[in-house]
């Protein structure tokens, strides 16, 4: 029969093992980060106005004509929409459809005018017969009354009720004579900041042309322009410049950022971080050249170290088989004895023998209260208590044993520590970056960027910082010798061990290098089974093949408490919320403005 289908592990197997579970762990959790980016990604890129471009053609009554271009991308993936629509306050009734026109990526679109229960009305753009996706450009033109009231201009350019992110802004205004404390003021209603980086906020290149370049707006923010109208005549304003509409007649920007694109190229960044980290913890958690020891003869177990050791130096952990080999090897010893069946078995303390003081205290805790004896199965508060006891001790002979550099274990947390966090920090800036990629902002790749470095990084520390337990050159031999045990205990017979203590204590490694199973099949096979009628069996060889699951089964079942109920409470959240006003002053004190959004 094959080593392999002899269940053994080879040299180094089961750290190879160990290394591809945790690298599959690693690659699925980043592309469980590469779903969440795109959820990210298309949940930021939702509908918005890539450009809005929008002039006011002052008339000599101070009414206007105005012209808005609208570049209305509809999102990714986009719903079924049909088109924009404009909400226009002191747009008056005696506008008809005649005195309105709009079109969409230059050819007329079917649009509608309807009444709300206030003066203000609304401009429907859209056939209800199809639906539209991607961005697409609207042209809108309406008139519109007493934007110059008593010789003053009071215009609210954009209103401050769109729903959706506005991008690249530009207001225009022209008339006849040149403007006087001309200002443009931005942001909710009522705001009085200025548009631009002067206080003025808005340029006059030419008498009577006003602009004000305003860039990006969020959502519920509007633009208003004040100021005092001049005098002049029709030739001036003729001679007036008046300002050129953005050409074309599909907008300049493209479809948004894809979020399928986002999330692969996020992911792509965390998985070469990720790889990154885990080639340098490996080659930073390199063992010690091995130092030269005297090599034992085959089947031998390895000088000064118990099997519970040898499993640990193996596996760099404390696992459960390495405490059943702890209880096996002190029975060898003679400070315990086990009998009964593998499925139920009860353990004695014997008198014999002058254990070490660590080996004494766990005895001490498992037989408390008096007993010399007891069966596992079922839950036994005294050996929950030992069980824990010897963990710890086991987990602290290995941080304190010269087998491995003493300041790997400190290399470990600080790794993992730092893992925890980056990867918490690697999320939220991943998202947020995947979120403002699709917002178009510029900051969205940097920090989608930073998140994706940490979000690779992090969980490579997290999961592989046991490799930064590098082994002492002692270490190192003393761990060949154990692999060299394990091989032969996969692949030799019991046959060729005469001697039952031996024997025995060989059990104790099986159990602790994972090949048990294997080993008691050899023991069944080997053994005579004890005659009939014999009451119970006296050495752990009698015992059967079910030792080693029966052993762990066992002492997890009286080492684990039943399962308790708890009680929870739930709590409430509670919110505000504020309001806002206008100002003759400030964003919204003037006529037209309204909003604007998709239907």
């Amino acid at each position: 029969m094959s080593v392999k289908a002899e269940g053994y592990d080879k040299q180094g197997s089961r750290t190879r093992r160990r290394r591809v579970r945790g690298l599959i762990g690693l690659v699925l959790a980043l592309l469980v980060l590469g779903g969440v980016t795109w959820f990210a990604g298309a949940a930021g890129n939702t509908e918005r106005v890539t450009r809005m471009w929008v002039s006011a053609q002052v008339a000599a009554d101070g009414g206007a004509r105005i012209t808005e271009v609208i570049d209305y991308d509809f999102g990714h993936p986009a719903e079924s929409r049909h088109g924009i629509f404009r909400d226009i306050p002191g747009l008056t009734y005696d506008v008809g459809d005649e005195d309105v026109s709009a079109t969409m990526d230059g050819a007329p679109v079917p649009y509608e005018l309807s009444y709300g229960e206030t003066t203000e009305r609304s401009i429907r753009i859209g056939d209800a017969g199809r639906t539209v996706d991607g961005p697409h450009r609207y042209r809108i033109s309406y008139p519109l009354p007493d934007v110059v009231k008593k010789g003053r201009l009071a215009w609210d350019a954009v209103g401050a009720g769109w729903k959706v992110d506005l991008h690249d802004v530009e207001v225009h205004v022209t008339a006849a004579a040149p403007w006087s404390g001309a200002r443009c003021v931005r942001g909710r209603t009522g705001s009085a900041q200025s548009c631009g980086a002067e206080r003025s906020g808005v340029a006059q290149p030419t008498p009577g042309q006003l602009t004000a370049r305003v860039g990006k707006l969020a959502p519920g923010n509007g633009v208003t322009l004040y100021g005092a109208a001049g005098t002049g005549s029709a030739h001036d304003a003729v001679q007036a410049a008046r300002p050129t509409p953005p050409a074309g007649a599909r907008p300049d920007a493209g479809p948004g950022p894809d979020p399928l694109r986002t999330a692969l190229w996020v992911t792509g960044i965390a998985l070469a971080c990720c790889l990154a980290t885990v080639g340098a913890l490996r080659l930073l958690g390199r063992d010690r050249r091995p130092a030269a020891l005297a090599q034992p003869a085959e089947g031998t177990p390895p000088e000064g170290l118990t099997p519970a050791q040898g499993g640990i130096l193996l596996t760099e952990r404390v696992e459960p088989r390495h405490k059943v080999a702890w209880l096996l090897d002190t029975a060898n010893r003679g400070h315990l004895s086990i009998t009964g069946t593998g499925q139920l078995p009860t353990l004695r303390r014997t008198p014999g023998g002058d254990p070490d003081e660590d080996t004494a205290a766990v005895l001490d805790d498992m037989f408390a209260g008096g007993r010399v004896w007891f069966t596992l199965g079922t839950y036994d508060t005294y050996f929950r208590s030992a069980w824990q006891s010897l963990g710890i001790r086991l987990t602290a002979w290995q941080r304190t044993s010269d087998l491995w550099d003493p300041a790997g274990q400190r290399r470990v947390t600080v790794a993992v520590g730092t893992g925890l966090i980056g990867t918490l920090l690697g999320v939220v800036a991943a998202l947020t970056g995947a979120v403002l990629i699709g917002h178009l902002n510029a900051a969205g790749r940097p920090v989608a960027a930073v998140g994706a470095v940490l979000m690779g990084a992090g969980p490579a520390l997290c999961v592989r910082a046991w490799e930064l337990k590098r082994r002492t050159a002692r270490g190192a031999a003393l761990l060949a010798q154990v692999e060299a045990l394990q091989h032969w205990l996969a692949t030799a017979s019991p046959r060729s061990v005469d001697d039952t203590d031996r024997l025995e204590q060989l059990t104790a490694w099986a159990v602790a290098l994972g090949v048990a199973q294997r080993w008691e099949r050899s023991i069944a096979a080997a053994t005579t089974p004890p005659a009939t009628g014999a009451r119970r069996p006296t050495t752990l060889t009698q015992l059967g093949p079910a030792l080693a699951v029966g052993l762990l089964v066992a002492t997890a079942r009286t080492a684990n408490a039943p399962a308790a109920t708890s009680a929870s409470g739930s709590g409430g959240s509670g919110g505000f919320s504020g309001g806002g006003g206008s100002s003759d002053s400030g964003v919204g004190g003037g006529t037209g403005g309204g909003g604007g959004g998709s239907w």
